[in-house]
């Protein structure tokens, strides 16, 4: 195993050694403690032979984000880098999160986020929740928001949070936000279908027997019926179940007379076909006394409405104002 030297303060009196490959810091003590109120707590410190001070870190934090760290702490401006990666970042936001020197960084991950190439993902992914992980370290509201509620959106489990000292609200906030409003809309669902089955929405039977035929295959083909989704709803997230349900649709029902249910201005006005076999005369061979002749009969009655009214009901009618409404209550969390 090699060892890395990194000189930050060659007047320093503190050694930073940090066990992975080891690597040592010379910094000096008191930035270090003034900057970070937690420096003093969890980290070996021991005096060494020449009379400064090694402090001993765990393998807890990546070598070059605590390189950038120190060397933001001891002013030296001309080493920080101008851009660096969202893993990076979220790195170092580890390192101030542990240390408590958020204020001492501030500036710089401000900078560093505007030259960030990469948006906040509008899908669950690993830099969503390095995303989250640095907006709540370094107290980026807006951002906290946004992250949040795409989590909340996309997530289907509670978040894995990739070994980052995440703090443990959030992830239990956006999965617990996440399993109500699945909750609330399997709710929904199957009051419809029972609403349906009771003849409480339209009292055309067809219409109904058509919407609750349709509505009970969609809900099957999408494991939203029997039986029952329960929480905690793995594998279900609210994006993909929101389009789901917004693509049930029932067959238009037109009726041959006005609609007493009422009808759309939807209005179809039958005309027969000329040419059609169907609408020539029906004829029937006669005998009359050793021969034959073609006997025109009558025309038989048709069937056949001569119009036809579109039915007004609608299974999305149902359910598009509950997923509207729900979807409007999927909201980021608030730092605090």
């Amino acid at each position: 195993m090699t060892t890395s030297y990194e000189n930050i303060d060659p007047d320093g009196d503190t050694l930073i050694i940090v066990a992975y490959s080891t690597r040592t810091f010379r910094s000096a003590d008191e930035p270090a403690a003034v900057e970070s109120p937690g420096h003093q707590d969890g980290h070996s410190i021991s005096p060494s032979v020449d009379g400064s001070a090694n402090c001993r870190e765990e393998p807890l934090f990546d070598p070059e984000a605590l390189m950038v760290v120190m060397k933001i702490i001891h002013a030296q401006a001309q080493d920080i880098p101008d851009e660096i990666t969202l893993e990076m970042l979220a790195a170092i936001a580890e390192i101030a999160d542990d240390l408590q020197c958020h204020e001492a960084l501030s500036f710089c991950v401000k900078v560093w986020i505007a030259r960030l190439p990469q948006s906040i993902p509008n899908e669950m992914c690993d830099d969503l929740v390095r995303w989250i992980f640095v907006a709540s370290v370094f107290s980026l509201d807006t951002k906290f928001k946004q992250t949040t509620r795409v989590a909340t959106m996309h997530s289907t489990g509670p978040m894995n949070i990739l070994g980052l000292p995440m703090r443990p609200d959030i992830v239990d906030k956006v999965e617990q936000k996440r399993q109500d409003i699945l909750q609330q809309l399997i709710d929904h669902l199957h009051y419809v279908q029972k609403e349906l089955f009771s003849g409480n929405y339209c009292r055309l039977f067809s219409c109904r027997s058509m919407m609750l035929g349709s509505l009970n295959q969609l809900m099957h083909e999408r494991n939203l019926g029997s039986p029952r989704p329960e929480k905690p709803f793995i594998n279900m997230s609210l994006s993909s179940t929101f389009e789901h349900v917004r693509s049930f649709e029932s067959p238009s029902i037109y009726l041959p007379t006005q609609d007493i249910f009422g009808g759309s201005s939807d209005l179809w006005v039958l005309k027969r076909d000329p040419f059609s076999s169907s609408s020539l005369k029906k004829t029937k061979r006669k005998k009359n006394i050793g021969y034959t002749f073609d006997h025109k009969d009558e025309t038989t009655p048709s069937d056949d409405p001569e119009q036809l009214t579109a039915h007004k009901c609608w299974l999305q009618s149902f359910l598009q104002p509950t997923i509207d409404r729900l979807e409007s209550t999927v909201e980021g969390l608030s730092l605090g």
